[in-house]
């Protein structure tokens, strides 16, 4: 098996795999489980692998002549991605790389609640989306910090998605680049421009143009508009809404 390079991807991508190069994890586990010999392999893991089992994997490999098992980088910090649980964070770390941040996509599909809409071989847009979300949010922790060490509240004013050619389970570079396009009123406007590149070629291209603002003025005028949301839905649910909706 010397020089042979072999692709692990999550049992989710099944129809994905094609032997002996693209191997579901179950198919490895059972390779390593019959003893296969990987002398002078090369493993690289795909996307929809248990990442906690990584580094298992790679002893077993290793202890059956592996010349190299390449696994997935650890995720970002929940205070980067400011989600809540580890096992939704899609991305790894940010690296700096010239002007631009970049990421590894990090898909365990037995954890993540948006991989459980597998439409064939590749991955669905809305994990591509949601990914490119966490690597903006962490891009403006470590591009923009405040001088009080606080995280900025962001507004979400529009997001423009193209998606090149389908992204399948393989590994996958996040890169997002930051341009300001404006500040006013303690508010600063941005363009976050975030490109997903599997085998260095592009298959996505999302752009963020989002606000950032102090979280006490934001949480100020969410406060505001829910409140008359709050009115206008009471006013329609009242009986004198619902007679004018009908007659209207």
């Amino acid at each position: 098996m010397e020089d042979d390079v072999y692709l692990v991807v999550g049992d989710d991508y099944a129809a994905f795999a094609r032997p002996p190069s693209v191997l579901t994890q179950s198919q490895l586990g059972t390779m390593l489980h019959n003893g296969a010999d990987f002398s002078g392999a090369r493993v690289f893991m795909g996307q929809g692998m248990d990442l906690a089992v990584g580094p298992l994997l790679r002893e077993r490999l290793a202890g059956l002549g592996a010349a190299e098992v390449a696994l997935a980088p650890p995720r970002a910090p929940l205070e980067l991605t400011h989600k809540r649980h580890t096992d939704y964070v899609l991305v790894s770390e940010p690296q700096r790389v010239d002007s631009r941040w970049r990421f590894a996509l990090l898909v365990d599909d037995g954890a993540d609640r948006l991989s459980d809409h597998v439409t064939g071989q590749h991955m669905g847009a809305m994990l591509l989306i949601e990914a490119a979300r966490q690597a903006v949010i962490a891009s403006i922790e470590r591009h923009c910090p405040r001088a009080d060490g606080a995280s900025w509240g962001l507004i979400l004013q529009r997001l423009d998605c193209k998606f090149d050619t389908y992204a399948f389970p393989l590994p996958t570079e996040v890169s997002v680049g930051v341009v300001e396009s404006g500040t006013g009123d303690g508010q600063r406007e941005l363009v976050l421009d975030v490109l997903f590149l599997q085998a260095g070629k592009r298959v996505s291209g999302i752009d963020f143009h989002v606000g950032l603002c102090r979280r006490d003025l934001l949480s100020r005028i969410e406060g505001r508009h829910a409140a008359r949301a709050v009115a206008e839905a009471l006013r329609q649910l009242s009986p004198k809404g619902a007679e004018a909706g009908l007659a209207g």
